[in-house]
């Protein structure tokens, strides 16, 4: 699955994606996707060092066992370190630390198995490994600063530029189909595009903000041309622009999309589309109060946490309790699903951010070590 997600969000907007935004990563991103949460502030002396980190962290999930972790320093040095775990995270090995300038691209860490694939920190340069992260080769992007960048396989890849901007300002799209060697420009995408996200070879999405009126594109030639899928909010929500949209790609064929509008009025909703956009449906709120993060096995079979653990077999127009004997129900999860039984979530702890993994669809968690910055 690849997301497309925007950078802080506030407290409307994420009301407005709490659905969309549990594809993680967050930092989602390529596929990543980006996932981000919140955590008390007051450390708590029983927490092992090994099992949380007060630096930013962004993971990319490849197995149940195998993860890739890009760590940024907290002490302001601008530094960043790639680990990597082959054993569940039991054990992390740092596989490449740098320190870095600040250019203004979008972190991502990006790969598709144990060896191969990307990291970009935000230095303006792009690492790719195709050995596990025993050598790296270094890579220049087309643009740098105020970018965003994705990968839908090996070879693939998506970068846009200005992400901020203003309203009416083009925005620019480069693509790659050597693994970072050479872009391309692609025409500009419509004006309003904000963010991207992509699967297979050439079927493309993008978000769009300050839109009149709450849509997406769609693209089936790699990004070549782009065709309007207008969200029919009238069946939910009302308001006058401008909007803002979101989109997250589910494993299979099917998306979901969020409208919110920044109007005198605050209007917003979900909906999901399983054939290109052509027609939606309305997607009632989960389980819970405030934030949550949803876990998608695949397109129809979703499962979120919020103190308890809830499943839909519907794509989330229905939610069935499964289990409230969670470990800790006050750890905030952000779950991300491998496959029908597994997944890895980023927790929110009292002594800052974990990770745990679970091998039953989440009735059971474990607590593992979490990487550190080196």
């Amino acid at each position: 699955m690849d997301a497309v997600e925007p950078g802080a969000l506030s407290r409307r907007k994420r009301r407005a994606v709490a659905l969309a935004a549990g594809a993680l990563l967050v930092v989602i991103v390529a596929g990543a996707i980006y996932l981000r949460g919140t955590s008390s502030a007051l450390p708590s002396p029983t927490v092992k060092r090994d099992d949380v980190t007060l630096d930013f962290v962004t993971y990319d999930f490849t197995s149940p066992t195998v993860a890739w972790a890009l760590i940024f320093s907290r002490d302001q040095s601008g530094g960043f370190s790639v680990s990597q775990t082959i054993d569940g995270g039991k054990h992390w090995q740092t596989r490449l630390s740098r320190s870095r300038s600040q250019t203004g691209n979008s972190p991502v860490v990006r790969f598709f198995d144990a060896k191969r694939g990307f990291v970009a920190a935000g230095d303006g340069q792009l690492y790719r490994t195709a050995d596990g992260g025993a050598t790296w080769k270094i890579l220049a992007l087309p643009e740098t600063t105020n970018s965003y960048l994705g990968f839908s396989d090996a070879r693939r890849g998506w970068l846009m530029t200005p992400m901020s901007r203003p309203a009416g300002q083009p925005v620019h799209l480069y693509a790659t189909e050597d693994a970072g060697e050479s872009w391309k420009k692609l025409p500009d995408p419509p004006v309003e595009s904000a963010l991207f996200a992509f699967r297979r070879t050439s079927e493309a999405w993008v978000a769009s903000r300050e839109s009149q009126s709450p849509r997406v594109y769609r693209s089936v030639d790699g990004g070549l041309s782009w065709q309007p899928r207008d969200i029919p909010v009238e069946k939910a929500i009302s308001g006058t622009g401008p909007w803002t949209t979101f989109v997250v790609l589910l494993p299979g064929d099917g998306l979901v999309a969020s409208a919110s509008c920044y109007c005198p009025v605050v209007a917003e909703g979900n909906f999901t589309s399983f054939d290109g956009g052509a027609t939606w449906q309305v997607l009632p709120q989960a389980p819970g109060r405030g934030q949550r993060f949803v876990a998608y096995a695949d397109d129809v079979n979703w499962w979120t946490i919020y103190g308890t653990i809830y499943r839909s077999s519907d794509a989330g127009q229905t939610w069935a309790r499964a289990s409230d004997n969670l470990v800790a129900l006050n750890w905030q999860f952000q779950p991300r699903a491998v496959d029908a039984k597994h997944a890895w979530a980023q927790i929110g702890v009292d002594a800052g951010y974990g990770l745990a993994t679970t091998a039953d669809a989440g009735l059971h968690w474990a607590r593992v070590k979490v990487p550190q910055f080196t």
